[in-house]
């Protein structure tokens, strides 16, 4: 999303210069080389992540209930391992991984009854859903198939939370604990809250901007993560306003 954007402004700069508009040109030129430098130094990229991170940094004191409790891992994708036919969490996920895993193994040891729900799809369509991949690395650590849940048919966010909100109200479960990383959470929380889900936020990983005196490409890639989220975030509210998003069961995030 930052490259795009930095794409954008390089693209009217050309544009400027070839209806001869040098002064045009010449500020286009300037925004391109300026954002680029406070992004990859880390200044932009910091105030544009710092938002959605924030109010997750202090963690969470994870109390279980006595009644069912549910760990819902959403997905952060899969690959292939090059020239292999085997199919692994990419390098997002295993952190997700563990805080479920974490989180399931607390719950047990505190003698709570505990659900990991695996919330994943196949996007790109590698014949194998997120859900069942994750599912294969929790059972290498203890955690019992009959305590593990997946739902194997969203493709993004948006569909985690209305295909597994609706599991989560059939079953009952008192306390539902989202697992995702700090900088997806808010978007996560708002669709889950849409379908009438108050989840509680367990983190799995954040993205701190590296500040440097020159440009680094992890600052570009983690802001173009960032953006990301506010794009959809944004998405979500102008479909509300549209009416094109599915009927919610509790509209809005406090």
């Amino acid at each position: 999303m930052s490259t795009f954007i930095l794409f954008l402004l390089l693209l009217f700069a050309v544009m400027a210069a070839l209806f001869k508009h040098p002064k045009t040109c010449r500020t286009f030129l300037c925004l391109t080389l300026i954002s680029f430098y406070l992004i990859g130094n880390g200044m932009l990229s910091n105030t544009i992540i710092t938002p959605l991170e924030s109010k997750f940094k202090n963690g969470a004191l994870h109390s279980f209930s006595e009644k069912p409790n549910a760990i819902v891992v959403l997905g952060a994708g899969i690959i292939q391992i090059p020239g292999t036919h085997r199919i692994i969490p990419n390098f997002f996920a295993y952190s997700r991984i563990y805080e479920g895993l974490k989180l399931y193994q607390t719950c047990k040891t505190s003698g709570h009854e505990c659900t990991l729900i695996i919330s994943g799809g196949d996007p790109l369509s590698m014949g194998v859903s997120e859900a069942e991949i994750y599912q294969q690395e929790l059972l290498q650590f203890q955690v019992k198939n009959s305590e593990i849940q997946i739902e194997d048919q969203s493709p993004n966010t948006y569909k985690n939370a209305e295909l597994t909100s609706k599991n989560l109200k059939a079953q009952g479960y008192d306390r539902i604990f989202l697992v995702t990383s700090a900088l997806h959470m808010q978007r996560a929380l708002l669709y889950f809250s849409h379908f009438g889900i108050q989840a509680i936020p367990a983190v799995s990983d954040y993205v701190i901007p590296e500040r440097s005196l020159l440009p680094l490409g992890y600052n570009l890639a983690i802001t173009d993560l960032a953006l990301h989220e506010y794009t959809g975030i944004l998405r979500y509210h102008l479909y509300n306003f549209l009416g094109w998003n599915a009927k919610a069961s509790h509209p809005g995030y406090p």
